[in-house]
């Protein structure tokens, strides 16, 4: 079988293998670090959180959803490691071996 050399012609926009729903973009939930500022707020006693840095490489995990129906699509323990052969072809819907990572999970699993 010969390779398949994919023309950009034949890109489209991706659609949601879990809902069918067209889609531009995936939600990206990240597992990293951050420092927070705490303040008390003297007003009431509570406190203020509303500064916050992220850690730079610290970033331990990545799970990438569906913006429309909210499931999980791919999950990773390596944070770089689909983004070159899996999320950038499925953003430009192109078909290809990224199916063979999307992420099952059991009907009754919590998420």
């Amino acid at each position: 079988m010969e390779n398949c050399v994919i023309e950009e012609s034949e890109e489209r926009a991706p659609v949601c293998p879990k809902c069918g729903v067209e889609i531009d973009h995936l939600d990206v939930y990240c597992h990293e670090e951050n420092r927070y500022r705490v303040s008390l707020m003297t007003k009431d006693n509570s406190l203020d959180w509303s500064t916050s840095e992220v850690i730079e490489g610290t970033e331990t995990k990545r799970d990438y959803e569906c913006p429309e129906c909210n499931s999980y699509l791919f999950k990773t323990d390596n944070p770089h490691s689909l983004e070159k052969d899996v999320i950038v072809p499925f953003l430009r819907g192109i078909e290809g071996s990224w199916r063979e990572t999307l992420y099952e999970v059991a009907p009754d699993a919590e998420r």
